[in-house]
């Protein structure tokens, strides 16, 4: 007789709440205000906040974050963004209306470019990248794109590609 194989369960990935010091507040008016979650360290999806409303539930521990209805939220990714409405919130729990998402591509994010290098903002500065193999050529965060360029052109002047 034929042993079955025993049946093992997928493993389940844990989701941790999303703390409250990743949102910030963008605007507040005098029934609505306008919030920004930064979503990157996170390591949640936008799918995982529509299925599960308790992920916010720190935040809406936070007095002067906590969503209520008709609150406008943007869910921040380094390469989307996720526009969505409150539609039921209370102390643990926030549900949203269908969300409005915006891609960004690479080639969007391009401040400056030439034949060989490009410069594109990351983590709240601006680098640049040799353009044929998409490789970061310095470890340096500039405050603008200028500076950015301006160091490209400096640091790779003697470089042949």
């Amino acid at each position: 007789m034929v042993k079955p194989e025993p049946v093992t369960a997928p493993a389940v990935r844990e989701r941790l709440p999303i703390k409250s010091l990743y949102a910030t507040v963008d605007v507040k008016n005098y029934r609505t205000k306008s919030v920004i979650i930064d979503m990157d360290e996170t390591g949640l999806s936008l799918q995982d906040i529509m299925d599960d409303g308790k992920l916010l539930r720190l935040i809406q521990q936070d007095r002067n974050r906590a969503l209520s209805e008709d609150d406008r939220v943007e869910f921040r990714w380094f390469n989307m963004r996720a526009y969505a409405i409150v539609y039921y919130a209370d102390g643990t729990e926030v549900r949203f209306l269908k969300p409005d998402i915006k891609n960004r591509s690479e080639r969007e994010r391009v401040q400056w470019q030439d034949a060989n290098y490009e410069v594109r903002p990351i983590s709240g500065g601006y680098s640049y990248w040799r353009r044929k193999d998409n490789i970061r050529m310095t470890t340096a965060l500039f405050p603008t794109w200028e500076s950015a360029r301006n160091a490209c052109i400096r640091d790779q002047a003697g470089v042949r590609v």
